[in-house]
């Protein structure tokens, strides 16, 4: 079953329901919380932190978002230039790494999209040859699907002389298909005024969130009034 990756709404709502159910299953526990998470736990707790007050009879203290995931579209951007820079630098090794990564991102939250719309096609996202790996998405875990494009990049490496800028993975209108662009631009993290304190956590030499995303969130958050 595809999993809703970077769902805000079932993000929040997955960890509104968890408080609840550990309240009345415990029957004994405070009613004042708060929120922590990281990577895409980090979105979550955003996404949780906008919609708090849904949880009546509840008393929201704030969160704490490690590396939150944010703006996936420029990352893919991003990460895509430093793994053509580490391959013309003859880092090959590294450039399969980062690569992997992000193809990785674009087929988890391909798989997130499929949650929410069911008629939702692969090839939207990827060329017909590589769907079959994307798809595995929605069964293994990401560092899994990163191995199998690793492993996918290293053989057509070994078929096409070593030119990393010939593999191919993503169709050219990835980012501009009418699915994934709304998508990507509903779930992007705490883009309202949050009510109560936010703390943000980022190491500036991440290479899965990098830190450059994390800083424009955190200054979008505090143009819109977020005490953060």
């Amino acid at each position: 079953v595809a999993h809703p990756y970077l769902n805000s709404s079932s993000a929040a709502k997955s960890i509104l329901y968890a408080l609840s159910k550990a309240n009345e299953g415990y029957g004994n526990l405070s009613k004042d919380w708060s929120v922590i998470g990281w990577s895409q736990g980090g979105h979550a707790a955003l996404a949780a932190a906008e919609t708090h007050s849904a949880l009546a009879g509840y008393n929201f203290k704030g969160t704490v978002a490690i590396a939150p995931a944010s703006y996936l579209s420029e990352t893919l951007d991003l990460g895509m230039g430093v793994a053509n820079q580490y391959a013309a630098a003859g880092n090959v090794a590294d450039a399969v790494k980062v690569a992997a990564t992000l193809y990785t991102y674009a087929a988890i939250v391909s798989s997130g999209i499929k949650a929410e719309k069911t008629n939702f096609n692969y090839e939207q996202a990827f060329i017909p040859s590589k769907t079959l790996i994307a798809r595995e998405a929605e069964v293994l875990c990401s560092s899994e699907v990163g191995q199998l494009f690793g492993f996918n990049i290293q053989t057509t490496l070994q078929e096409n002389g070593g030119k990393f800028s010939e593999y191919k993975a993503l169709q050219d209108n990835f980012k501009t298909d009418p699915d994934i662009k709304a998508y990507l631009e509903k779930n992007i993290p705490a883009k309202v005024k949050l009510d109560k304190k936010v703390y943000l956590y980022q190491g500036t030499a991440d290479t899965t969130v990098p830190y450059p995303f994390t800083q424009s969130l955190y200054q979008n958050m505090l143009n819109l009034g977020t005490d953060v």
